[in-house]
């Protein structure tokens, strides 16, 4: 149950549904401007006041904004000519005082852009991960892995 007394699922299910239905839009927004809708949106419900809906504003628009980013990013990778320019992947961490130390140990890691280990560990992979992901040459890997 959230501090409202509301369950946790029911309150995630009403601010996806209310950013899809209501907010997200096939369009280019600036992310002020969408963040507002989405706030807006959120505190015309009863489980929200203004300093809750601004919170899960900020937390819609950055989970969601990642994982589009991710799902493009990771669309773009599996074409033949970047497979073909860019054979590995780098896992990177921001590194500050809010980063897990399961993501932190994962830094740097550079494996093959097939392996098994980007099916769940691309970013974001876990609740408010930041991590991403750096596209790795031939040649720059051979440089990384002799010095």
């Amino acid at each position: 149950m959230a501090g409202s007394g509301v369950p946790v699922s029911t309150i995630t299910s009403i601010s996806a549904s209310v950013f899809w239905s209501k907010i997200a839009r096939p369009t280019v927004s600036p992310w002020a401007e969408v963040k507002e809708k989405v706030q807006s949106a959120l505190a015309d419900t009863p489980w929200f006041n203004e300093v809750s809906a601004a919170k899960r504003a900020e937390l819609l628009m950055r989970m969601h904004g990642f994982q589009a980013y991710a799902a493009a990013q990771w669309e773009a990778l599996q074409s033949p000519e970047a497979r073909a320019a860019f054979p590995y992947l780098q896992y990177v961490a921001v590194g500050d005082e809010a980063t897990r130390d399961t993501h932190r140990a994962l830094d740097g890691l550079i494996l093959p852009a097939d392996h098994d280990f980007w099916q769940d560990h691309y970013p974001p992979w876990e609740y408010n991960c930041r991590c991403m992901v750096v596209p790795i040459s031939q040649e720059e890997y051979d440089e990384v892995v002799a010095a």
